[in-house]
């Protein structure tokens, strides 16, 4: 079993204006955004008593119903994950006959996790110190490293084993298992999917 791994970075603040340097601040190093299939096909694989499809369904109905809900003017707490609440924009002008309001809209929801939530993740969680997001091409050697590594442990290897392992963006791990692909060091799984593309060694 995997273990839920977060990872993140250490950055030094900006100069304060007395010339003294900076303080420090850790940040998440949020390298892919799953989407809501990737989360079904999570969700599905780890033991839920729904299939992938249904959870999806719930998933995008969520939506609907939130919005609903909000649009009426109500927060929503989601027992265990949070509360999201509605917040307002829009100009105030004064005039003679009093305030008037113009361009109404909903700015913003802000999302509160709950404490169950919180609680859950960090008992859950282990935190990996990585450098921030690289810049640098990867080797052929660190590329072979990595996938001797990983297949030791690992049946397949997706595109978030690849972020996560050389600090890479969406765009620059895709082109990397490109790479790879077409050197013949990988190829697709059997019965892979664009949405749940994994990989097998070539």
């Amino acid at each position: 079993m995997i273990h839920p791994t977060i990872p993140y970075s250490i950055h030094q603040d900006p100069p304060r204006q007395d010339g003294r340097a900076g303080g420090y601040h850790l940040r998440v190093q949020r390298l892919h955004d799953m989407d809501t299939f990737e989360l079904a096909d999570e969700a599905a694989r780890n033991n839920s008593l729904f299939k992938e499809g249904t959870i999806v369904g719930v998933l995008t109905d969520l939506s609907t119903w939130l919005a609903d809900a909000l649009a009426s003017g109500h927060a929503v707490t989601l027992n265990g994950i949070g509360t999201f609440t509605p917040h307002i924009e829009g100009r105030v002008e004064a005039g003679p006959d009093g305030l008037k309001t113009k361009d109404l809209r909903i700015g913003d929801i802000v999302f509160a996790p709950s404490d169950q939530l919180l609680d859950r993740i960090n008992k859950m969680a282990h935190f990996k110190r990585q450098l921030p997001v690289r810049r640098t091409e990867v080797t052929d050697a660190e590329a072979d490293a990595f996938l001797d590594e990983h297949f030791a442990t690992h049946d397949c290897l997706q595109r978030r084993h690849v972020e996560q392992h050389f600090a890479l963006s969406k765009r620059r791990a895709l082109r990397l298992i490109g790479r790879l692909v077409s050197d013949g060091r990988l190829r697709p799984a059997p019965g892979t999917t664009a949405r749940t593309a994994a990989f097998v060694r070539g």
